[in-house]
């Protein structure tokens, strides 16, 4: 990544916590909660009802376990390779499956890809993510906000819940960063960014001085071997 560290990503994005549970700001901006944008970066807002599709994947080196909240997707086609021509590997996929496994959970191996399909029936705000807890924490995440008009007319948490946010200092209405608003989300923490590859000016400048001391180097033996030799 762009600061040096390791982080996994979805879409080149990776997850970073809203400072607002998602679900409080569902609950608290209104009409405007109907608008990805609110929820930060790594969201999709669902409509109820709406028939969802994802195609998942997985050009990491290693295997990932993806576990989705709040759902069982029917797992419609499966590929453990799909640069491969070996259709036992990487079959081609077919629409109308009779009777496609249902899971909650699905393992992607490195390489691999799957398409899943879940229907859009419960209000909430709900995880896709990796079920390797670092991975997690490395921000292979995605929200889905599902029927929040739904939610407000529906969802009422518990005190204990308010209680924990204020425990843990956390604000428990407006956007991801925690304001009213559609464009203000100063305090939100975005990235870090996949790094830009090519020559960047800190590479230039490193590579300007390399060079500069090798030829300053190689002058100087030149000079020497070049000058006369002084002897007692």
């Amino acid at each position: 990544m762009d600061d040096g560290t390791n982080h996994a990503m979805f879409e080149n994005t990776t997850y970073n916590r809203p400072l607002v549970p998602t679900m409080m700001t569902a609950l608290t901006m209104g009409n405007d909660a109907t608008s990805q944008v609110v929820y930060g970066p790594m969201s999709s807002v669902l409509q109820f009802g709406q028939i969802v599709e994802l195609v998942v994947f997985n050009w990491d080196a290693g295997n990932h376990p993806f576990h989705l909240h709040g759902h069982k997707f029917a797992l419609l086609w499966k590929s453990e390779d799909v640069t491969s021509d070996d259709r036992e590997v990487n079959p081609i996929f077919e629409e109308g499956a009779a009777n496609p496994l249902w899971r909650d959970t699905v393992h992607i191996p490195s390489g691999g890809a799957v398409r899943i399909r879940f229907i859009a029936d419960n209000p909430g705000a709900w995880f896709f993510h990796c079920h390797i807890e670092w991975h997690l924490s490395a921000g292979l995440a995605w929200t889905f906000i599902e029927a929040p008009l739904e939610m407000q007319k529906n969802i009422r948490p518990p005190q204990y819940v308010y209680d924990h946010c204020k425990a843990l200092n956390l604000p428990i209405s407006g956007n991801a960063a925690g304001h009213n608003s559609t464009t203000d989300f100063k305090g939100l923490k975005l990235g870090p960014y996949p790094q830009k590859l090519g020559w960047r000016p800190k590479g230039i400048g490193a590579m300007f001085g390399c060079v500069m001391s090798a030829v300053l180097g190689m002058g100087t033996v030149v000079w020497y071997s070049l000058s006369s030799v002084v002897s007692d």
